[in-house]
């Protein structure tokens, strides 16, 4: 009987010294949540590493498949938009190489509402119109490998690549005419326009965010999509993330005339009318 108690009394000491305290379940409580609040930005933004990673191969495919398309033209880029065709999105630079392209849907280009795989950024959302949601392509093309700004500042019209001349446009981009494509940007993170504006205009981004005038996915150019940054394709093929103020410093102009210089200008004439017209 006494060895009895001793057993129980020991199991009863036992218990005691295995039970938490209040205190000391507060303060593991408290670890835990600092550990959170340190680990969760961390993994958010490990996630949109990858899925800046995943935007940068969608790039890359779309790359590989415009030079397909170059050298099966005779080395020509293709045009932002076939005007002397039609005004329609089936005749856009995106459709163009949409055959050369085996991870992605470009046959409803009605209204650029049904892209998926390689056209499709990771980090975009759905464009909500109405009840509906439309996946808009998540990549425009810079308007200065579609249209010649110098040309248009010397002799005016619409000088667009590729447009017909007796609708004031030229003929088709080759890459001969790019000095160094290396350094020219020729497609990027876009809205749901298929453009990216150069640097000195700062179109529809600008607008939108600094005056409100609506959602940041409806802009041409997207230059902060990831951590910062955006992804961007360069006419010879090879694509790199780059820091939203290198190409487009927003609070600087005489800077974004100089990022035209760098990343927009397809010759040293093109750079240098871009810095005289700059004031630089």
């Amino acid at each position: 009987m006494r060895r009895t108690s001793s057993l129980l009394n020991a199991s009863r000491r036992s218990s005691s010294r295995r039970a938490f305290t209040l205190i000391e379940l507060l303060v593991v409580i408290a670890i835990i949540a600092i550990l959170a609040a340190i680990l969760f930005p961390v993994f958010a933004k490990a996630r949109e590493k990858a899925r800046q990673a995943s935007c940068l191969s969608n790039l890359k495919q779309i790359g590989l498949a415009l030079m397909q398309y170059a050298q099966d033209y005779d080395e020509t880029y293709p045009a932002w938009q076939d005007f002397h065709i039609s005004w329609d999105w089936k005749d856009n630079w995106q459709a163009k190489i949409g055959p050369y392209v085996k991870n992605g849907d470009v046959a409803n280009f009605t209204a650029l509402r049904n892209h998926s795989g390689i056209w499709r950024c990771p980090s975009v959302e759905g464009w909500k119109s109405g009840t509906d949601t439309w996946w808009l392509c998540s990549y425009g093309m810079s308007m200065a490998v579609a249209y010649s700004y110098p040309i248009r500042w010397s002799a005016g019209g619409s000088p667009y690549y590729g447009r017909p001349a007796s609708l004031g446009g030229i003929g088709p981009l080759t890459m001969a005419k790019l000095d160094n494509p290396a350094n020219t940007i020729f497609a990027g993170e876009g809205g749901n326009s298929g453009r990216l504006d150069v640097p000195w205009n700062q179109r529809l981004y600008t607008y939108e965010v600094t005056y409100g005038y609506g959602p940041k996915n409806n802009a041409w150019e997207q230059p902060d999509r990831h951590t910062g940054g955006s992804n961007y394709l360069f006419a010879d093929g090879h694509v790199k993330w780059l820091k939203a103020e290198e190409v487009y410093p927003f609070s600087d102009l005489p800077a974004a005339w100089r990022a035209g210089m760098k990343y927009f200008a397809l010759d040293p004439g093109e750079a240098e009318a871009i810095r005289v017209h700059g004031g630089l």
